[in-house]
Order: structure tokens, then C-alpha cells, then sequence
């Protein structure tokens, strides 16, 4: 039932509800099954065999509803899986797709983890693969959230955009350190005197 060249098969997630389906042969973006699941997989989560749909390049993942296993679900939600697949017209993810992804990663992924240090991550463009952030409080200059940040961002949204990048705006005049003339290092004990290089 599989379409042409389209192998399907299942890998349980961190979340034992959850089973993501790798759909091998298959290089477009299923980013909208949430929205647009298909009758069979919309039959699914009507029934509460299903609690949530969610796709990207070459996947989709299922979520089982409370009190369900995958022993009694498993034929059932790989038909679902299948028949969505088979009806789904090839979609390459927009750069509208991958700015809806990209706000709904840092919020649930990165922003929780910026604001617990007293920093902020905020989107200023998607423009083709690349999202570009700002970085704001204590995550502005902090080798840290460069790497430690947007790698898990970047990582996240690979889920779904194996091109995705993220990178850092140009800081503005207005938060850029002043240059020329003297500045004062202060070091315990004493103040020195510095010139800018």
C-alpha cells in the first residue's frame, strides 16, 4: 500500500507514546500533518487511539492517548500512517513553514532555558533555510548561549528542515560597544587605565 519507492518503519521516541515513523524514500516535508492529518489519522485521534500528529522531512510522529500501548495500536496507526503518505501531495517546507516551526521550537525548546539564566532569544528573520535570532539580557556576548542555544535550536529544527540554520543578527549601533577615546578596567584593588586597540 506503500507508494513507490516509500519504506515505512517505526522508531520509538524518548517518549515511549510517542513512535515516529521514518518514511525512507521520502525527502519532503510532512510540517503540516498536524494541521491537515488525513481522514484516517483525523479517525485516530477522534477515537482517542491518538492525542497528537506531527511531521517533518521524511517523518511523521504519533502520539498514543493515556491508557493506550503500542501492542494494540501499532497495526492501526502504520495503516493510518501509510494511507496518509500514500494520499499526501510532495511538499518542500516554505520559508512560511519554517518561520511558524522556528517560533514554535524556541518557545518550547529554547526560550524556557534562555529565560532560566535571564536571557532572551528572539527571532528577527527567516529568509530560505536560515533563521536569524537576537540574542538579549544575560544570552547577549555569552559564548554559552551561542553555542549551547542555537545548536539546540539549530538540532530541533533540523527535525523538520535538514538545511535549517541559525545564526546571530549583527549587533545594532545602538548595543555595539563604544569604540575610540579611553576606557576604565576595573580589577580588584585597583582601576586601570586602558586605551581601546
Amino acid at each position: 500500500m506503500n507508494p513507490a519507492g516509500t519504506a515505512l518503519h517505526p522508531e520509538v521516541q524518548k517518549d515511549r507514546a510517542v513512535a515516529r515513523w521514518i518514511l525512507t524514500g521520502r525527502s519532503d516535508s510532512f510540517a503540516d500533518a498536524s494541521e491537515h492529518p488525513g481522514e484516517a489519522l483525523a479517525r485516530l485521534l477522534a477515537e482517542d487511539v491518538l492525542v497528537a500528529v506531527a511531521g517533518g522531512v521524511g517523518w511523521i510522529d504519533t502520539t498514543l492517548a493515556p491508557g493506550r500501548t503500542w501492542q494494540e495500536a501499532a497495526g492501526e496507526v502504520r495503516s493510518a500512517v501509510t494511507e496518509h503518505v500514500a494520499g499526501a501531495v510532495p511538499h518542500e517546507l516554505t520559508t512560511e513553514d519554517l518561520r511558524r516551526l522556528a517560533h514554535t521550537v524556541l518557545k518550547r525548546d529554547v526560550a524556557p532555558i534562555a529565560g532560566a539564566h535571564g536571557g532572551r532569544i528572539e527571532i528577527s528573520a527567516v529568509e530560505g533555510h536560515t533563521v536569524t535570532v537576537v540574542l538579549e539580557g544575560a544570552c547577549h556576548g555569552c559564548p554559552a548561549a551561542k553555542t549551547t542555544l542555537q545548536d539546540r535550536f539549530r538540532t530541533a529544527l533540523r527535525q523538520w528542515d535538514p538545511q535549517a540554520d541559525v545564526v546571530e543578527a549583527g549587533r545594532s549601533a545602538a548595543t555595539a560597544a563604544p569604540t575610540g577615546g579611553r576606557s576604565w578596567l576595573p580589577f580588584p584593588g585597583r582601576i586601570r587605565r586602558a586605551r581601546d586597540a
